[in-house]
């Protein structure tokens, strides 16, 4: 899925680059043509972020409550000093 957003992205940005020199040469049916080329591209890339991310396994939340970090708090730290 990586290999194919990448692939989209530099596609849509062709898209993109190519509208001014094809709406100038070509008209406005060529300016449309890139400018529908690069929203579907983006659109592609946008579903290929959605399907990779929904694959991943997702990172379970950490509970701050009920942790027994060993790095002492500043409580710890200012009981030390009196």
């Amino acid at each position: 899925m990586v290999t194919l957003r990448i692939i989209f992205t530099i596609l849509s940005a062709i898209c993109l680059a190519a509208l001014l020199p094809a709406g100038t040469f070509g008209g406005m049916p060529y300016f449309l043509a890139c400018a529908g080329g690069a929203g579907v591209f983006f659109l592609l890339v946008l579903l290929c972020k959605r399907l990779q991310s929904k694959n991943e396994p997702q990172e379970q939340p950490r509970d701050f409550l009920n942790n027994d970090n060993t790095t002492p708090s500043n409580a710890d730290c200012n009981k030390d000093k009196e």
